[in-house]
């Protein structure tokens, strides 16, 4: 089934997961009061948006501390502001702005995303496939890139403009949601780099932390696209010893970057649980579960990792983010029992498709990525695309 905000909503997934807490408890009020404030239904929330952001500063966690209050009201002011004029997706980055990093081109994308989403959930609503599908095809900036099916590289408009049932509607909204997801993070890494490490080489920071193949694995032939179908070693224990999942990597990078502002050099190898631990001053213990996801990497235990340091969150926050979004709509998934094969989703080829075009349109627009700061070598991702023939297709 269909639901609305169909190209914006798993934003609230993320957001959810990386605040950690219930949304009635962040806003100190009744679910159901929120979920009207956050789908734009504001005349049926029974609380002033005034009060409700008042309710969310006060219901900060710490080490988030109070802020004076001219502050305050000023913050809210800007997040009404916001609130009115932007849908869940473009809202997500104008925080980001409103917390001090700025991505202008990524939030224009995401008004694109928002405002798209509800001419989709218009025409659902009045149950019009072809109104759903129109407002698709009518969207200029879905380019041809988007409509490129992530599992079998067809052009994904084709089986659209041919069906009228809604079950295969969301089939394409699915695969089309994917590229859409790659899309915009991928421009919001270009644009993260191009202002948190502005000194270094350039490369697709975010990338690095979706599930990237374990070195020697056999991955099945036949795999094309995202979905790549691994066969599961001798001695298999998990997902873990297949792929590094998005919190593992994380800590790896954290690790790294904390290890060059301390030494102005990179390791000489992707640090060991035991020496990430010890660059970040925490536990083994600890450390582990985070990176297995037992434990919740929220933004304050981020906040917390971090601070161990006495370095802040806030310019880092895009590396959580990505890896929450590659960690909740990436990993893992299975490919049935009993087959010896496990199969996941590894972005790399969509995702530096659309990093290289939009690296060309900002720089057409004037960006400089004239870095020339190496980053570890050890953070390759393997080239999977050569062990893939691309006449035998896998959807």
């Amino acid at each position: 089934m269909l639901t609305t905000g169909m190209l914006n909503n798993w934003i609230w997934l993320v957001a959810k997961r990386m605040d950690g807490r219930a949304v009635a408890s962040q806003f100190g009020s009744k679910a159901k009061n929120i979920e009207n404030l956050l789908q734009a239904r504001v005349a049926n929330s029974r609380m002033d948006m005034a009060d409700y952001f008042d309710a969310y500063l006060d219901n900060l966690p710490p080490p988030f501390g109070k802020i004076d209050e001219a502050t305050r009201q000023a913050l809210i002011e800007e997040l009404i502001a916001a609130a009115q004029d932007s849908g869940p997706l473009s809202l997500f980055f104008i925080g980001q702005k409103i917390a001090g990093s700025n991505y202008p081109q990524a939030t224009k994308l995401a008004h694109e995303f928002d405002a798209l989403s509800v001419r989709l959930d218009d025409a659902k609503t009045n149950d019009s496939i072809p109104a759903f599908i129109t407002a698709l095809l009518d969207a200029n900036f879905l380019t041809d890139d988007y409509w490129r099916c992530p599992s079998t590289e067809t052009d994904m408009r084709l089986e659209l403009c041919e069906t009228d049932d809604w079950a295969i509607v969301q089939t394409v909204i699915v695969r089309l949601r994917h590229n859409c997801i790659l899309s915009i993070v991928a421009l919001w890494d270009l644009e993260f780099c191009a202002s948190a490490f502005d000194r270094f080489e350039l490369l697709p920071l975010l990338l690095h932390l979706a599930p990237k193949i374990k070195s020697g694995l056999t991955v099945r032939p036949g795999n094309t696209g995202a979905e790549i179908t691994f066969v599961i070693p001798k001695g298999y224990k998990g997902f873990g010893d297949l792929i590094d999942r998005p919190m593992s990597l994380l800590v790896d990078v954290n690790s790294c970057l904390l290890y060059y502002r301390e030494h102005h050099r990179w390791p000489e190898r992707s640090p060991t649980v035991a020496k990430s631990a010890e660059i970040l001053g925490t536990t083994q213990q600890k450390l582990a579960k985070l990176r297995s996801s037992r434990h919740r990497m929220t933004a304050t235990q981020y906040q917390l990792l971090l601070n161990s340091k006495k370095l802040g969150v806030g310019d880092l926050m895009p590396l959580l983010a990505a890896a929450h979004i590659w960690e909740c709509l990436l990993f893992p998934q299975s490919s049935g029992k009993g087959r010896g094969e496990k199969k996941a989703m590894i972005p790399d080829e969509g995702y530096l498709h659309f990093w290289k075009k939009h690296k060309a349109a900002l720089e057409a627009r004037g960006y400089v990525f004239d870095g020339n700061i190496p980053w570890p070598s050890f953070w390759a991702r393997p080239p999977i695309s050569l062990d893939r023939p691309a006449d035998d297709k896998l959807c």
